[in-house]
This record gives C-alpha cells, sequence and structure tokens, in this order.
C-alpha cells in the first residue's frame, strides 16, 4: 500500500516539476532555440530617443518605472559590439547623451503574451547600491538576480523554466547605475499543458481512485 502511494505521488509530482526548477543563469550564451529574436535592428529608432512600443510587433513593450526611460543607441549604434551577444543597435538607460544621467531610469520589458523562457544581453553598472533584474507574472515577481554595488557584469542572462510576462530592470540613480540592452530571445509558453503531462496527470489521479476504492 505505501508502495502505491509513493508511486502516485511521484506521478503527481512530475506533472509539475517544470514549474519547481525555475532558473537564472548569467553566461556567455543564451537560449539555444526560440519562438522570437529581437535585434533592435527595426523598425529604425533615432539615437538617443525613448523606446516604448516600437518593437510591439515583435512582441515586446517598454514602459519606465520610475520617471526615468529606456533610450536607443544613446552612445551611437555598433558601440557595444565587444560584450557578449551586442551587435548593432542597442538599449541604454542614461540619458539623451553618451554619458550617464542622475534620473533613476529603472524599466520594465513586456511580452505580449506569457513566456516560458527568456534570454538577453545586458551590461549592468552598479554604484553604491546594486542593480537587480526580476521576472514578474500578471504583477507577482516569480525570480530575481540582484548584482553586487560597485560592479559592472557584461552578459547574457536566461530565466528558464517558469511563467512570466514582465521583466523589471532596477537600478539606483544616485551611484550612476545604468543597463545596456541587446539580442532579446524567447519561448511562448505553452498555454495547454502538454499531452504526456495531462496522460500522467491522469494516470495519478486513477491510482488515486483505485487506492480509495481498495480502502473502502
Amino acid at each position: 500500500m505505501t508502495k502505491s502511494y509513493l508511486a502516485v505521488a511521484v506521478a503527481l509530482a512530475a506533472c509539475f516539476a517544470p514549474l519547481a526548477n525555475a532558473t537564472v543563469i548569467v553566461g556567455a550564451t543564451g537560449l539555444a532555440t526560440y519562438d522570437q529574436f529581437v535585434s533592435f535592428s527595426t523598425p529604425a529608432v533615432a539615437t538617443g530617443g525613448i523606446v516604448t512600443n516600437q518593437f510591439a510587433a515583435q512582441g515586446l513593450t517598454f514602459a519606465a518605472l520610475s520617471g526615468g526611460a529606456v533610450r536607443m543607441n544613446s552612445c551611437g549604434p555598433g558601440g557595444r559590439t565587444g560584450q557578449p551577444g551586442f551587435a548593432g543597435n542597442y538599449l541604454n538607460t542614461y540619458g539623451a547623451g553618451c554619458s550617464t544621467n542622475t534620473v533613476d531610469d529603472s524599466f520594465s520589458m513586456m511580452f505580449a503574451s506569457d513566456v516560458s523562457a527568456a534570454s538577453f544581453s545586458f551590461r549592468s553598472h552598479s554604484g553604491i547600491v546594486g542593480n537587480s533584474i526580476a521576472a514578474y507574472n500578471n504583477g507577482v515577481m516569480v525570480e530575481q538576480y540582484n548584482f553586487l554595488a560597485a560592479n559592472q557584469v557584461s552578459q547574457i542572462m536566461t530565466f528558464s523554466n517558469l511563467v512570466f510576462d514582465e521583466i523589471r530592470f532596477t537600478e539606483k540613480a544616485s551611484g550612476g547605475n545604468f543597463y545596456e540592452l541587446d539580442s532579446v530571445a524567447f519561448v511562448n509558453a505553452n498555454a495547454v499543458p502538454e499531452p504526456a503531462s495531462l496522460a500522467l496527470f491522469g494516470l495519478g489521479l486513477a491510482g488515486l481512485a483505485g487506492l480509495r476504492r481498495k480502502q473502502a
């Protein structure tokens, strides 16, 4: 009887295992496969221009969180090709000129629909207070990565094995903090459970029902 209960518990747990293994990785590579890739090459946005919904057709929109802004190529296009994953156009959170400003330019990158994984090339510059990047779903934080103070990181970040619709880039202007962002790739979340997962879940429920009948 104990073995039967254990088998059913394992089957049920397997259905929901992907959500329990949410990960955030910072490294030299991002997603190998994806549904959409945004390089910010088109449509054209003026150098230093504020970015909001210009890339909505590609599944991304941007919004300021603290009154600042995310801008296009404030230091000119192609100026960051030495950083992993950067090529041509990129977004940044310093002012219209190629220098940091004194405004909190924290911003949100929102997906048109739920995604299950996303990667992006970034540069994070933290002064007195460390920056942070977090994934949200329906306004609730589901995963977060915190940077050390007085630190600069140029890498590729990947969120995976969770469902989210937004990534928030938080900075503090008091330390001259800023971000640069390029090459966003993401995987659309599967709104309908996969057949294999449904079958496994059904087997688990059937097992529980069988055990109840035996006990009756």
